[in-house]
């Protein structure tokens, strides 16, 4: 991939404008080439409007509608796009809009609908450029999402038009087959038909995954309640388990994850520092944006960015580190047909984290750590140490453990290099090695010195390089000797504190023979994500 992070696509009417960012606070436009002629979008795309961003790791994936037409685009960097306008979706320009695609590991899927909302087509890819049409049992659909399963969220339904063979949310494995999912019916359809929970229509806004729970924000109309569901499975249970202030927030809008905090917009901001977005925090942005509301919000590896509205309908942008204090950037809107108004929708492609923007650094479970039992050295499966175990360290001696924690990893098996995936080091590359070993993206190797690219990359993210026992860290997915697992479906992972002083500290630890680091104390017992055992 390039060093491009975020691209934001214009998702209102008049005036098509792409954006992409590289730091997370100043835009450029991004350019558009038909059948590798320069497109240009303030001419030949002014009607049109972005209906959704999506990557997988390796690619950009865009769709556009307008009145009876329909157009995608594709991306290996984010910056540089070429349009798909062939009818990728066979109903041609009776299919007026490709409201959202999803990826699942193995391939493209991409939802149509027609002009009632009723009828949905289904085409997959591979590659974001042919595109097959899906015989499908699907109906209804809004969007939908993907992991190692198809989520959609169905169009919003009204307690004036009730309709027994209605579902709110629908699961697929291959776009194909989909299925009620039950458990969300049965939460959400009391709340439509009572006045008091909030009744009238109910609106999906967002559904995403955060590599362990499915969550949707949802809200009411007339009158504003919103809602969130979480499923830890979507085919089985979903969860009733917050409303969010709607006084603060107004009407939710997209999600945002970062491994550590949920962040949804609206007139205020949302933020969830639980995994399960089983409580909510409400700010107010007014002091940045009064008047206005966010539409999205994503994480780039170093800054929340959030895109929005002011109060006279201008779009803006603001980034934070910590989703509490914003900061305007500037825009470069030159591929405009108008200045810019309306809100944007955002995706990132995290190359690179820091600001807590990744996991922990943690071992897939069966790693042997080398500790010190019974007056020898033996190596043991991490998940068996406890409190108090001694974990022999590269300089500083035996040191007990203090804390012990696992999290689960979804690995969707890409060959690409992103930070939060599993990597596997074989004795090939480090000799060091009795055996293969498997961390992820985050995990720093501590080696004795790094290239210049190496460094260029870690200052870039974290504005300067760290040394831990006097070695430099070197996160795994910056390693080339580091190969990207390809394994696909969730793991288990743990992730080891040992004792010291300053908390912030950690130490380097043997793994398999190989001189890794561990966790700092309080990172792991600050985490909202981990089980600490």
């Amino acid at each position: 991939m390039s060093n491009v992070l975020t691209v934001a696509g214009k998702n209102s009417y008049p005036g098509l404008s792409v954006l992409y960012t590289t730091d997370g606070i100043t835009y450029s436009p991004a350019s558009f080439t038909d059948g590798g002629n320069p497109v240009n979008l303030s001419t030949d795309y002014s009607a049109y409007i972005v209906e959704f961003i999506e990557n997988n790791g390796s690619t950009w994936l865009m769709g556009f509608s307008t009145m009876g037409n329909i157009a995608y685009a594709s991306s290996s960097n984010g910056s540089n796009w070429s349009m798909i306008t062939t009818n990728v979706l066979a109903g041609g320009s009776g299919w007026n809009s490709p409201l959202s695609a999803a990826w699942n590991g193995t391939s493209w899927i991409s939802m149509g609908t027609t002009f009632s909302l009723s009828t949905n087509e289904i085409v997959t890819s591979t590659d974001a450029v042919t595109w097959t049409p899906v015989t499908t049992t699907a109906s209804n659909i809004a969007f939908v999402r993907g992991n190692s399963i198809f989520v959609a969220a169905s169009v919003p339904y009204s307690s004036a038009f009730p309709d027994p063979t209605y579902t709110f949310l629908q699961t697929s494995p291959d776009g194909a087959t989909w299925t009620p999912a039950a458990s969300a019916n049965a939460l959400l359809q009391p709340i439509v038909d009572d006045p008091a929970l909030g009744g009238g229509t109910l609106y999906i806004q967002d559904l995403r995954y955060n590599g362990s729970v499915w969550l949707a924000d949802i809200y009411t109309s007339p009158t504003t309640v919103n809602y969130t569901i979480v499923s830890l499975d979507p085919t089985s249970t979903w969860y009733l388990l917050s409303n969010i202030d709607t006084a603060g927030l107004g009407t939710p809008n997209r999600i945002g994850w970062n491994s550590n905090l949920w962040v949804i917009g609206g007139t205020g901001l949302a933020t969830s520092a639980t995994a399960n977005g089983s409580a909510w925090d409400v700010s107010d942005m007014s002091s940045v944006n009064p008047g206005g509301t966010i539409s999205a919000a994503t994480w780039n590896g170093v800054y929340w960015i959030a895109a929005g509205v002011d109060a006279a309908n201008v779009s803006s942008f603001y980034y934070s580190s910590n989703a509490v204090n914003w900061t305007a950037s500037p825009i470069n809107t030159s591929n405009a047909s108008d200045s810019v108004t309306g809100p944007f929708i955002l995706s990132s492609i995290v190359r690179t984290g820091g600001g807590g923007g990744g996991g922990p650094p943690c071992f897939l479970e069966g790693t042997k750590v080398l500790c010190f039992v019974d007056d020898k050295e033996v190596y043991l499966p991490i998940q068996t140490l406890t409190k108090g175990t001694l974990v022999k360290t590269s300089t500083a001696g035996y040191k007990p453990v203090t804390y012990l924690g696992y999290s689960l990893i979804t690995s969707e098996g890409l060959s690409s290099r992103g930070r939060d995936q599993l990597y596997v080091c074989l004795p090939a590359q480090y000799p060091e090695l009795t055996e293969p070993l498997y961390i992820t993206g985050c995990h720093s190797i501590l080696v004795d010195s790094l290239t210049e690219e190496q460094r260029k990359e870690i200052v870039k993210v974290y504005k300067r390089v760290f040394v831990t026992e006097g070695k430099y860290r070197l996160e795994s997915y910056l390693d080339e000797r580091a190969s990207p697992w390809l394994a696909k479906g969730k793991f288990t992972v743990w992730h080891v504190a040992l004792e010291n002083e300053n908390e912030v500290k950690n130490y380097g630890i043997y793994a398999h023979g190989l001189l890794v680091e561990s966790i700092c104390n309080k990172r792991i017992k600050t985490s909202k994500t981990l089980t600490i055992v």
